[in-house]
């Protein structure tokens, strides 16, 4: 064999092996779509920039509509509270400095 061909017989094999060797891409799932959120349901995430302010009637306010509630409860440290989920309510946790402590629906 010439040495040119026996060159272009080894890059060829060379070449077939390297491709066996190709893995495919691993399946990725898609991302999930973002929350959908009814009429009137809380978006706790977009309250989130109340946490650690001085809690004042103002400040919930603002955070009940930037979270698209039609209903806000602040509870501080010893209230009384129900236990019912209500998907249209922002709860705001006062903590016992008077500083939101968090933001969430329920």
């Amino acid at each position: 064999m010439k040495p040119a061909r026996l060159a272009a017989f080894a890059a060829t094999a060379a070449l077939a092996s390297l491709a066996g060797c190709a893995v495919p891409p691993p399946d990725v799932p898609e991302a999930p779509p973002p929350p959908v959120f009814a009429p009137g349901e809380c978006d706790a995430q977009a309250a989130q920039f109340a946490v650690g302010q001085a809690y004042n009637e103002p400040l919930g306010e603002k955070a009940r509509t930037s979270a698209r509630a039609e209903r806000l409860r602040a509870l501080r440290p010893g209230d009384m509270t129900t236990m019912e989920f209500n998907a249209r309510r922002l709860t705001i946790d006062v903590d016992g400095a008077g500083k939101v402590a968090a933001a969430r629906c329920g």
